[in-house]
């Protein structure tokens, strides 16, 4: 997306709370479209900034490091870097603090219906156990170049839509969708992720009272107003993007600084500042 907009470099500096929430009663002072879009100009910045940091460097050294001296995928998978940052990826909200549970679990067999991935019914657990299962060696895969790059990717992305969120948490959400739709093939696709789904009602404008309709209905609603067939289409996408953004901001309005806070030069002032 190549148009100009006001930087918000400001709310990417690394601060732990945005100062356009302080003063506001916790309302975001600048619209989902309006920080989508000033993000988006400085996506590709931003991101790399966030992949050359510390945290990220250091995690992913300390992740080539495990799985390269590894002797088996179980004990890969129950190092701790690699256990953080595979449920990271494959959001995985499940046995955060039991690395070698998890690690017995994603090491077996999905499609085998009495498998502890299969029963654990968690769609991220079941994901990467299917990614383990469909190569021949599923440690080297996680010794796999361009799987590590995968995985770094990811990790940065997800990172940006964390401090995107500090900014608007619609503007992160739409961020979010735009990754993850080229997955999408199904109405089952969106109703099992609530924030794909989010997004999606948003964009087609179905009220909130459609999610407490039955599962079967709400699959036909969006297989009769979305065209799978277009979620690789980036003008598609973006499109459904703007119709979300749009519609939140329609039931969302901002919070209303003070001209005084506006004009202020530092502190409360740092809307000003950021927009500059």
């Amino acid at each position: 997306m190549n148009v100009t907009m006001p930087s918000l470099a400001v709310l990417l500096g690394g601060q732990n709370q945005s100062p356009l929430f302080n003063s506001l009663n916790n309302k975001p002072a600048i619209s989902a479209k309006l920080a989508h879009d000033s993000l988006a100009t400085q996506k590709d910045e931003k991101q790399s900034a966030i992949a050359t940091a510390g945290k990220v460097e250091r995690d992913m050294a300390a992740f080539k490091r495990a799985v390269g001296n590894a002797t088996t995928l179980e004990e890969a998978l129950s190092d701790p870097t690699v256990h953080r940052m595979l449920s990271q990826v494959y959001e995985i909200d499940i046995l955060s603090n039991n690395s070698e549970r998890f690690a017995q679990i994603v090491s077996t067999n999905p499609d085998d219906p009495t498998s502890l991935a299969a029963r654990s019914r968690d769609k991220g657990m079941i994901a990467l156990a299917e990614d383990l299962q469909r190569v021949d060696n599923g440690l080297g895969l996680l010794q796999d170049e361009t799987f590590q790059n995968a995985i770094q990717d990811t990790v940065v992305s997800v990172e940006f839509e964390a401090k995107a969120a500090d900014v608007n948490p619609a503007a992160a959400n739409a961020f979010y969708f735009e990754r993850n739709a080229a997955g999408l093939e199904t109405p089952m696709d969106v109703l099992s992720n609530s924030r794909i789904r989010d997004v999606v009602f948003g964009a087609l404008d179905l009220p909130d009272s459609y999610k407490s309709q039955p599962i079967a209905k709400q699959a036909a609603v969006l297989a009769e107003k979305l065209d799978f067939t277009k979620m690789q289409d980036p003008d598609y996408i973006k499109e459904l993007s703007v119709n979300y953004l749009n519609t939140i901001d329609r039931q969302q309005p901002v919070g209303k600084p003070s001209l005084a806070t506006i004009l202020q030069p530092s502190g409360t002032g740092a809307l000003f500042n950021t927009l500059a």
